[in-house]
């Protein structure tokens, strides 16, 4: 009986950091992420993994991109292959929520709105919310490949790490919307997960724009990110009342669309 209870406490140090990597990779991700590599993980303290999330699928999609590249692919074409594979190495779980969410917005009361979230038919404004959303993505790609494709690799990984920190950040902040479902399970993790959340993408996000892009346009891509998941956080917080799996997702992609915008606006303009 010992050695069941103890196998059923979290993992500590360093194996609890691995252990909730692979938890929260398996959730998130189609990587592969055997069972025992989960034992010990924890929610919601693995939410403060999902940067790292975010960082292991930019690292995969920006290398598609460098194939692509490397195979003469054009800039638009390159860029929507990168794009492809993050949603595919992601399960599309977060594009379906943005998708959701989309929708459930044309709901006129809260409980309709949190009805439709559970609808798995994509109605109109999902399909437009999910064609802008990779549209905006790949034109910001393609537009930064023509400044370099060191900028545009640092730009892709960047922009998966800061919307998956403002998953974080929006699950700490807003309760669940309903006593069921993704957002309820994964509960909300608490600010010292959050404060290392956000030391993990000041290391893998800021500091390589920084020494890319440079130290202002690092910080406002940062200040692009906390700003996309604070307005996030005000639409659920207004129209469902809380978070749930689906509107972390919707959070996800439309963070992660801002900062790419963002970073070739202010690339285009300052060079």
């Amino acid at each position: 009986m010992g050695d069941s209870e103890n196998d059923a406490r979290p993992a500590t140090g360093l194996s609890g950091w691995l252990a909730d990597v692979a938890g929260a990779a398996a959730l998130l991700t189609i990587l592969p992420t055997p069972s025992r590599w989960q034992e010990g993980a924890e929610w919601p303290r693995a939410m403060r993994t999902l940067p790292i999330v975010g960082l292991l699928v930019g690292l995969l999609a920006a290398g598609v991109l460098w194939l692509s590249l490397l195979a003469g692919a054009p800039a638009v074409f390159a860029a929507l292959v990168a794009l492809l594979a993050g949603v595919v190495l992601s399960g599309a779980l977060h594009e379906d929520g943005l998708a959701d969410m989309a929708d459930a917005m044309g709901g006129r009361t809260r409980p309709r709105r949190l009805e439709i979230l559970r609808d798995v038919h994509a109605g109109t404004f999902a399909i437009l919310a999910l064609l802008f959303a990779i549209a905006f993505q790949a034109a910001a790609l393609a537009a930064l490949l023509q400044t370099g494709s060191l900028r545009t690799v640092t730009a892709l990984v960047a922009a998966h790490v800061l919307s998956r920190a403002a998953m974080v950040m929006l699950a700490h902040r807003l309760p669940p919307a309903r006593k069921e479902g993704m957002g309820h399970s994964v509960a909300r993790p608490g600010i010292g997960a959050v404060g290392q959340a956000g030391i993990i993408a000041t290391l893998t996000a800021f500091l390589p724009l920084m020494f890319s892009l440079g130290p202002v346009k690092a910080l406002k891509a940062m200040l692009v990110a906390i700003v996309a998941a604070g307005g996030m956080e005000w639409l659920a917080r207004k129209y469902f009342g809380g978070q749930t799996g689906d509107i972390l997702g919707a959070t996800e992609v439309v963070t992660r669309t801002l900062v790419l915008v963002a970073l070739a606006i202010m690339v285009a303009q300052g060079g």
